[in-house]
């Protein structure tokens, strides 16, 4: 399976079996999503150490429309949902 599935696969999983609210289904459909845009890989077994330092690094120069950065807190969500997402 794709990591596209395995994602969809995952968010089923947290409103089904962990009860998670629908807002908290939709932050890390988009957080995890972005990864996924963002490495351009298609397997699990593409997710390295390396390449995830690298996203933490994306993050941390990320900025929007306006120039602003992303906040420390936002960045920390969009590491929690992909540290959950691969702990399954």
């Amino acid at each position: 399976m794709n990591l596209s599935g395995l994602i969809t696969d995952f968010l089923e999983y947290l409103e089904v079996e962990r009860n998670r609210s629908q807002k908290t289904i939709q932050n890390y459909d988009h957080y995890l999503r972005r990864f996924l845009d963002w490495m351009k890989v298609t397997e699990p077994k593409d997710i390295t150490l390396p390449l995830i330092k690298k996203y933490r690094l994306l993050l941390n120069r990320h900025t929007d429309q306006k120039g602003t950065p992303l906040k420390r807190i936002t960045q920390a969500y969009h590491i929690i949902a992909l540290r959950s997402f691969l702990r399954l």
